[in-house]
């Protein structure tokens, strides 16, 4: 029997709460994103999702009522999503169901394949935002796999032997933090957060001056307060890496105005003429 669970599924979310702790980081939650009530603060499951965990939200009422016209089924469309969403065999699924119906009235077990169709045709469509699988070689798995742009900061972290990361939460770098943190010790690695981001590139320099290989991430403010500490390193000769999660402007950015001052920051922020390598992906 497993510790933890890789999918939970609500149906209720005032059952369903109690139980999203049981479920492993990078496993679904999945939920009702369109309930037809109204829920006080809290009720949601949506709410209780942990930062490790992929919420994956549907609107099961709309589904339930175009498979069947009313909220019936509610079984099947989920397990159709969840077909889906995984890509596992659809005819196998519609087979069985036609067996486990088979001496009830022909209505009742076209009505129950059309809700597993519904549901597999809405998670066929659905990204699925499941975490790169790092301790499988590439050789091995050559799919090609989803992921963002802090997914794959880790993943190259991994892949070079970085010995030791320090930072400090800042969005929207904090999950390759997060990750980094789960899977640096695994390998004989080591991180640490550190009490803001002065002590995180200072450290970052000071371990890399003993021979380790080192990095830190973080966003355009914190990387304001590394400028001085980034001195140190090019007066020293002292390399270490450090990953700026770029925000979409000035400060919160999206709401005013939007611009790459953190590029710009990158490439021209110094006390003095020091040379640094700027790698600045435009694209995936």
């Amino acid at each position: 029997m497993k510790e933890k669970t890789d999918v939970l599924v609500s149906l209720n979310d005032g059952h369903a709460i109690a139980h999203v702790g049981e479920v492993r980081d990078f496993g679904a939650v999945i939920y009702d994103d369109a309930p037809i009530l109204t829920l006080q603060e809290g009720e949601h499951i949506s709410g209780h999702v942990k930062a490790g965990q992929l919420p994956y939200g549907l609107p099961l009422w709309e589904i339930f009522e175009r498979a069947t016209g009313a909220a019936k089924s509610r079984n099947m469309v989920v397990l159709g999503y969840l077909a889906g969403l995984y890509g596992m065999p659809h005819d196998a699924f519609v087979e069985t169901i036609a067996e486990k119906f088979r001496t009830k009235p022909k209505a009742v077990t076209e009505g129950n394949i059309a809700a597993f169709e519904f549901g597999y045709d809405e998670g066929v469509s659905v990204f699925k935002l499941d975490f790169i699988e790092f301790g499988q070689p590439a050789a091995v798995n050559p799919n090609v796999v989803m992921m963002d742009g802090n997914t794959a900061v880790v993943r190259g972290c991994l892949d070079a032997g970085i010995e030791m990361v320090f930072g400090y939460p800042i969005t929207p770098a904090t999950s390759i933090l997060e990750s980094l943190a789960e899977e640096l010790p695994k390998r004989g690695g080591r991180f640490l957060q550190t009490e803001d981001e002065i002590a995180a590139i200072s450290a970052t320099i000071g371990a890399a001056y003993t021979g380790a290989r080192t990095a830190t991430a973080t966003s355009g403010p914190g990387f304001a307060l590394m400028i001085e500490m980034m001195g140190l390193g090019v007066m020293a000769e002292v390399p270490c890496v450090i990953f700026v999660s770029q925000r979409g402007g000035p400060s919160t950015g999206m709401p005013t105005k939007t611009e790459q001052s953190d590029l710009n920051l990158a490439v021209y922020g110094a006390a003095g003429d020091g040379q640094r390598i700027v790698l600045a992906p435009t694209n995936v």
